[in-house]
């Protein structure tokens, strides 16, 4: 028995310190719920729970990810259906219009429907639209003018219509265009994004009224109807203004071109040359002497421009430029990429192909049934175009049930993530539990035996008190 040191007591208060430790953690995994609270808890358990909880996060926003996708499939396929719904009735307009008993005035009568129809396509195309994205329209079918000519000094022949032909970069430099018509009336006619007609010829030109599309222009509405749409370059909002228009002189002459500025550009146009000739000059379409030719010079493009050759035909175009900028910009791609898992190869992409249903991209836009020979064109392009309809909406109906089955298939993986987490990381409430009475008995135990070993120097006292 000693007094100077009470091993029993120190060893009593190496239990008591230990059960006090095991208390603490049991409290702390209780309250938390979590088995592994710190590193200490369970290394090796807490890297692999920090992996898995990752992966669970990851397929949380790929879950999120595939219900979108769902979702913009299930917008498109729903506007392509009422785009069908109209297109088959243009269809039953166009046969019946191609009765033979039916009169002129009668044919007129049903051409106005058949037309608003087509507006009405072309309205569903332009705004059908989820998360910023205009599922029905192609892109930006824009090329830019070095996709069509990537060395300068090319020429090609070309048709001409209502659309953009080619979009030049801004920062290019010493742009020039000369278009040959080859006999027939087809002009240049260059734009800003914004809807500035800066080169060309107005609105009363016989080859915007009389174009290749039998699409008549006349106003500026007509123009921003079908011109000014997102597949042809422009923006949301953009309006018709001529206020800066050059529309050269009467006749094509390179050394007397006229020259404009707008926004740091200098445009020179040398003049409409199928609009009238030096044998005549009223301007009636016959063009006996003239030169059908056309010029425009641009010093630099402080801005992305777009150009577009209207008229009746076809025409030659020959291009020479110093440089040409950047692409224009286009946010708009041709296809929407779906992630289907946390692992971004490009084998775990679903991509949705954007479907241009638009009245041009159909097909359908030249049509009219106000003569017997229109409504059998009709008739035959609108089965096409009823064809291709249905074949986007087949896509989209196939895009859906992937990426249902890739929802699924991302859930049943998400649920064996989140329980093989669970099981590594969580507390387990009935085994904690028991370990907490345990050691609250052992840590009662401990000051019991503390208090008895702490009396034992006491008892050698009362030894030599004898």
């Amino acid at each position: 028995m000693f007094v100077n040191t009470n091993t029993s007591a120190l060893n009593a208060i190496n239990q008591l310190n230990t059960n006090a430790n095991r208390l603490e953690k049991s409290y702390e995994a209780l309250s938390s719920g979590k088995r592994i609270n710190s590193a200490a808890d369970d290394a090796a358990g807490l890297q692999i729970s920090v992996r898995l909880t990752a992966q669970s996060n990851a397929l949380t926003r790929i879950e999120q990810n595939i219900n979108d996708g769902i979702s913009y499939a299930q917008v498109a396929e729903g506007a392509l259906a009422e785009v069908s719904d109209m297109a088959q009735r243009m269809y039953q307009l166009a046969i019946q219009a191609a009765n033979g008993s039916l009169t002129t005035t009668d044919k007129q009568a049903l051409d106005v429907e058949f037309q608003g129809l087509k507006q009405e396509i072309n309205r569903i195309a332009n705004e059908t639209e989820i998360f910023g994205r205009f599922p029905l329209l192609g892109g930006d079918n824009v090329p830019s003018l070095g996709d069509i000519f990537p060395i300068s000094g090319g020429s090609g022949t070309f048709s001409s219509g209502i659309r953009s032909f080619a979009a030049i970069p801004a920062g290019s430099n010493n742009i020039s265009l000369t278009l040959d018509s080859l006999g027939l009336d087809d002009d240049i006619q260059i734009f800003t994004q914004d809807g500035r007609h800066l080169v060309g010829t107005d609105l009363n030109d016989n080859s915007w009224q009389n174009n290749a599309d039998n699409i008549p222009i006349s106003t500026p509405q007509d123009v921003e109807n079908n011109l000014f749409t997102p597949q042809n370059g422009f923006p949301s909002g953009a309006s018709y203004d001529a206020s800066n228009l050059n529309s050269g002189g009467p006749v094509y002459s390179p050394s007397a071109a006229n020259s404009t500025s707008y926004n740091g550009m200098t445009i020179s146009f040398g003049g409409d040359g199928d609009r009238t000739s030096p044998a005549d000059g009223n301007n009636d379409g016959v063009n006996t002497g003239g030169t059908f030719i056309e010029a425009v010079h641009i010093d630099t493009t402080t801005e992305p421009l777009y150009v577009a050759v209207v008229g009746s035909g076809s025409f030659d175009l020959t291009v020479n430029y110093s440089n040409l900028g950047n692409t224009v910009n286009n946010d708009e791609p041709f296809k929407v990429f779906v992630a289907t898992t946390p692992d971004g190869n490009n084998d775990d992409f679903i991509d949705i192909d954007k479907t241009a249903s638009s009245s041009v991209d159909l097909g359908i836009a030249p049509l009219t049934i106000a003569s017997a020979s229109g409504a059998q064109t009709a008739i035959s392009a609108l089965q096409n175009a009823l064809n291709t309809i249905a074949g986007y909406r087949s896509e989209y109906g196939a895009s859906i049930n992937v990426l249902s089955s890739a929802a699924r298939t991302s859930m049943n993986s998400h649920e064996n993530i989140v329980a093989a987490t669970s099981r590594i990381q969580d507390t387990d409430y009935a085994s904690e539990t028991a370990k907490l009475a345990r050691e609250q008995v052992l840590q009662q135990a401990s000051q019991s035996i503390l208090s008895q070993a702490n009396i034992q120097p006491e008892l050698a006292l009362s030894l030599l008190n004898q």
